[in-house]
């Protein structure tokens, strides 16, 4: 988790809290059509959703691989 300076104040949580900001590394299992933010705002953008709620929303900042 970080801070609102962006300094990293916990690694590995549990879960985070509601209005909380955190850097998180995902793997996907299928191809997803994404971009990094700074390069395509629309492709930059993501929502987690869980039985039909969204848990996080989220932009990509970097893609790995």
């Amino acid at each position: 988790m970080v801070d609102a300076s962006g300094s990293v104040i916990g690694k590995k949580p549990r879960h985070v809290l509601a209005n909380t900001t955190c850097r998180a590394v995902l793997k996907l299992d299928q191809v997803v059509c994404m971009d990094v933010f700074a390069e395509c705002r629309a492709l930059g953008r993501f929502a987690l959703r869980d039985r039909g709620n969204t848990v996080a929303v989220g932009i990509v900042q970097n893609i790995i691989g």
